[in-house]
């Protein structure tokens, strides 16, 4: 009964409201929950990393890049994994890692969730997990502002990390915790016998590609506006050019699934992917394709578009919020925006908040520039690679992780190797 009575609410009440209803319940849920404790010289002087480890989600690739980071940092962890029933499931590259939560022996806890998954994250490891430890929350936004009614949700930990300055100035001027910047260590790399035959693609055309997961809010991820620029760009009957959208997660929430599929259809050199991969099929697609095109109109960082850059392949991209960080004019095929309030979608941001609506017709314009002028191709691509090998190295990442954890625990684990350090320079 009560979770009929759930999905009435839910399909009668929009997002804000669902959630301001259920606030109060889970800060009473929480109420027991307390930061504070963690004593230096204790013993356990490591990190337990709480996330979605088995997930075939962006949140399962953030905690997988931040465990190889920190394994890299040579400070020693446990992988505590839990599962929310999201996504698909698979291997994780840790399992020697893997720990149950009453097994975990470390002090110092980081824990990788969204803002609003916090309440339902903590109580899955149980309130005793949290106790006399270190508590760091990895979070992190797209937007401008945080939600002011999720401005609670950092009251039992002692700091959060988060993975560029644009997502830790909104959460630095929302939150009462110090905000660190701790960047993705981007790793992509595509299997060799996995090509454009595996994913059932013409092997001689020029492929534009994008991916994303309905989970990661549809309207900001925005795949009607790359749609929109292939069809500015080229004719439906245009041979030797297509575009390829690969969806993840589509028969769960398939949010607009078929209003995309409506607008491309008669389009047969665009394609819709809706099989859910694993990591190395994912990065063997974007191996496979030319160049990858995100007109978001938010991103707190854009995972996607780094390893793209990483893979070589030049990126199309909507020049606004985290991504800006590791993209401009040189490196990547930027299209200008205008900025525009965000409205009612059918996730919890406020309706008042803006993000960015992409210049259409300067990312059909990009899009006929990379297929018919190799030159530019291969100077942006080449340009997009080594400022992610640069910028955005584990090495990198590693040698901040190592920093906050020896500030906080008062021990260090040594040097990094002199090639190394080379790396994370």
């Amino acid at each position: 009964m009560r979770g009929k009575i759930y999905e009435a609410c839910k399909k009668l009440l929009p997002p804000p409201a669902r959630d301001a209803l259920r606030q109060p319940w889970r800060d009473l849920q929480l109420s027991g929950v307390r930061r504070g404790g963690y004593k230096r010289g204790g013993g356990g002087e490591g990190l337990n990393l709480i996330g979605l480890f088995r997930s075939e989600s962006g949140l399962g690739q953030a905690i997988r890049l931040l465990a190889g980071a920190v394994e890299a940092s040579g400070a020693p962890f446990d992988a505590v994994g839990y599962h929310f029933d999201c996504s698909k499931t698979g291997g994780c590259g840790f399992e020697g890692k893997l720990t149950p939560p009453d097994e975990a022996r470390y002090g110092v806890n980081v824990a990788q969730m969204t803002v609003d998954g916090v309440a339902p994250a903590v109580l899955r490891m149980g309130k005793g997990f949290w106790s006399g430890r270190y508590n760091i929350a990895h979070f992190s936004w797209e937007l401008p502002v945080v939600p002011k009614r999720w401005r609670r949700q950092d009251s039992f930990f002692d700091e959060v990390w988060t993975i560029s300055a644009f997502s830790a100035g909104a959460l630095q001027a929302a939150l009462d915790r110090p905000v660190h910047v701790i960047p993705f260590g981007i790793k992509a790399s595509a299997a060799k016998d996995v090509g454009r035959g595996f994913f059932g693609l013409p092997e001689k055309d020029f492929l534009f590609l994008f991916m994303y997961d309905v989970n990661s809010v549809v309207e900001r991820k925005n795949p009607m506006g790359v749609a929109r620029a292939f069809q500015e760009a080229f004719k439906k009957d245009e041979r030797g050019v297509g575009l390829v959208i690969k969806i993840n997660d589509y028969l769960r929430l398939g949010t607009g699934l078929e209003d995309l599929k409506a607008a491309v259809c008669g389009w047969e050199n665009i394609r819709i992917i809706d099989e859910i991969y694993g990591k190395d099929e994912a990065d063997a697609l974007v191996s496979a394709c030319d160049a990858f095109v995100s007109l978001h109109r938010a991103e707190g960082y854009g995972l996607s578009i780094a390893e793209a850059m990483l893979l070589g392949k030049p990126v199309i991209v909507t020049g606004w919020s985290g991504n800006m960080e590791f993209t401009n004019r040189e490196n990547a095929c930027v299209v200008g925006y205008d900025l525009a309030k965000v409205g009612k979608t059918r996730f919890m941001y406020d309706w008042w908040q803006y993000w960015a609506e992409p210049d259409i017709k300067e990312a059909a314009a990009y899009m006929r520039r990379l297929a018919d002028d190799r030159e530019y191709y291969e100077r942006v691509a080449a340009a997009g690679k080594r400022t992610i090998e640069r910028t955005q190295s584990v090495w990198r990442s590693a040698r901040e992780i190592r920093r906050r954890m020896e500030r906080i625990t008062g021990r260090s684990w040594g040097v990094l190797k002199e090639e190394e350090k080379g790396d994370a320079g």
